[in-house]
């Protein structure tokens, strides 16, 4: 047991993000996701959070993931498909929970994101039911000087 880590971090999780480098990626994707396909076909090691919505496992994960400063975004959401498209309940709490931590985040479409998910380190498949609870993170550095 350790202190001041969120429960909703599992050890395969906490071992997974520590394992991650600069610039590496991580994506967090919701339960309709297709996190299998995507891991599967890219060789992506894929990890499962079953129960737990997407905002607060990313509150969790950005508690201790530094996000790359190097970038003009360091974080990118799925665009609806919609036309025009419509916020969704998801979505504006993952963009909410990027705000706090000063991510510059921006926006893919729903192809673009199916395909740098298959590039990113870690995929982490929540339980998230809502639409567009889908977020990707490049990680950054923790220097000393």
């Amino acid at each position: 047991m350790l202190k001041n880590i969120s429960p909703l971090l599992s050890p395969e999780m906490l071992q997974g993000l520590a394992a991650m480098g600069h610039s590496d990626e991580i994506a967090i994707v919701d339960a309709n996701f297709p996190a299998s396909s995507c891991a599967f076909t890219a060789g992506r090691q894929l990890l499962s959070s079953p129960g737990v919505q997407a905002a607060p496992l990313l509150e969790a994960t950005l508690a201790l993931l530094p996000l790359d400063d190097y970038v003009t975004e360091c974080a990118w959401v799925m665009r609806p498909v919609e036309d025009p498209p419509r916020e969704r309940e998801a979505l504006t709490e993952i963009r909410s929970v990027l705000d706090h931590y000063g991510a510059a985040h921006g926006s893919l479409s729903r192809e673009d994101f199916y395909s740098r998910t298959r590039s990113c380190f870690l995929i982490v498949q929540c339980g998230e039911l809502r639409r567009y609870g889908n977020v990707i993170l490049k990680k950054g550095v923790i220097a000393t000087d």
